[in-house]
């Protein structure tokens, strides 16, 4: 993949920690059961007493072709949340090191947060990362991510809270154990540009009788397009 569309899907990842639209649509009321969320690709159940999620998607252009975006926004009475998103890129991630790498630093620098601590964890078996961390402006939040790849897709799990004691809570395991990669996803196609107006499409004929002179020098080999 081009790794201008990384830095793209790392600004998009600082968003989210607090993804404003979704944020607000996320009641604060206390289910009787834990809610779950079935799509292509994967499932996941939020905590028990999370509220039902909102779901926010969009697209963002960029250089490689548009970047699809789906968040998941869960929270508790207290007001602590948890995020489930993807990002969906035209094709698959072909560094997801790197990609996650960035994904982490980009996310740290906008929030002005200090970094405790950080794992390498392949989660279903696809290549994943995990970090703890915190800040104390604008806002106070202690927050764990968790990044992982499949495919064209980079999920973030994302537990936010307003302490580290917060943090500790078992709904914070909750929202990380309730996630599951079911299927690696295609990468949907760029659209091919639409014909020009009045334009019809070619229609391919029989070419024409080679002539003697034609066939007296043969044509040169073609090479195979890569």
């Amino acid at each position: 993949m081009n790794f201008q569309n990384a830095s793209t899907v790392c600004a998009l990842l600082a968003g989210m920690i607090f993804p404003t639209a979704a944020y607000a649509q996320a009641t604060a009321a206390s289910p009787t059961a834990r809610q779950t969320v079935t799509e292509e690709g994967f499932t996941i159940q939020f905590p028990t007493t999370f509220s039902k999620p909102a779901r926010q998607v969009q697209t963002i252009k960029s250089e490689s072709g548009p970047i699809k975006q789906v968040t998941f926004v869960s929270k508790s009475p207290e007001g602590v949340a948890c995020v489930m998103a993807y990002s969906e890129l035209t094709g698959d991630i072909l560094d997801p090191k790197k990609m996650m790498e960035s994904g982490r630093d980009s996310l740290l620098k906008s929030l002005n947060a200090q970094i405790e601590s950080e794992k390498d964890d392949d989660i279903d078996g696809h290549p994943g990362m995990s970090f703890l961390y915190s800040a104390s402006a604008p806002k106070a939040i202690a927050a764990r991510t968790d990044l992982l790849v499949a495919g064209p897709r980079m999920y973030q799990l994302i537990y936010i809270t307003p302490s580290v004691e917060a943090r500790q809570q078992p709904s914070a395991q909750e929202c990380f154990s309730g996630f599951k990669v079911t299927s690696v996803t295609t990468a949907a196609p760029t659209p091919e540009p639409a014909a020009m107006p009045g334009r019809a499409a070619s229609t391919a004929s029989p070419a024409p009788a080679a002539s003697p002179m034609s066939m007296a020098t043969p044509a040169p080999s073609s090479t195979p397009h890569r």
